[in-house]
């Protein structure tokens, strides 16, 4: 009998190893199981801002699709130079064929030449033909430039007059 109750104790001694044992395990396993599970893709993120990735090394973020319309609405445009030479480059607004079908919005008369926009050293600016080129600059190697855009729409009889757009950059 008395050989029995040393098994007991000897059982209850390692009962606290055991269960801290265990509750390393499971604090570990939730430990990973929660990191991948709550964890968040850069790309997933940028992906509703990222306009034009090029595999040369020019990141450009901007909104996805701005809306020009008689009042003046302020966009900031960022760009980033990855290389290691400086870059050329041509900063134009394009008209967004997907939300001009999604918003059927269609206004006769209309010309680009009263899309309006200024920036920091530019005011008053409008465009002359379909290009809609707003700038035109070189972005110095490891460089980022935020420029800060201000467009609207001048001279339209159709108050309800707008159009949808992003910006793209491209080396020239």
């Amino acid at each position: 009998m008395s050989a029995k109750k040393k098994n007991d104790k000897s059982a209850k001694d390692y009962e606290t190893i055991y269960t801290a044992f265990f509750v390393i395990i499971f604090m570990i396993l939730f430990g990973v199981i929660g990191y991948y599970s709550l964890s968040v893709q850069n790309k997933n993120i940028l992906s509703s801002i990222q306009i034009n990735k090029k595999e040369e090394g020019i990141l450009s973020y901007t909104s996805s699709v701005i809306t020009i319309e008689s009042e003046k609405k302020n966009t900031t445009l960022s760009i980033e130079n990855l290389q290691d030479k400086d870059v050329n480059i041509q900063v134009y607004f394009k008209e967004d064929e997907r939300m001009k079908r999604e918003c059927g919005c269609s206004y006769s008369g209309f010309h680009y030449s009263s899309i309006r926009y200024s920036m920091e050293k530019a005011h008053n600016l409008s465009f002359q033909d379909g290009n809609m080129v707003v700038l035109q600059d070189t972005i110095l190697s490891k460089e980022k430039k935020d420029i800060n855009i201000t467009m609207w729409l001048e001279g339209q009889d159709n108050t309800d007059a707008h159009i949808h757009g992003t910006f793209v950059v491209k080396e020239v």
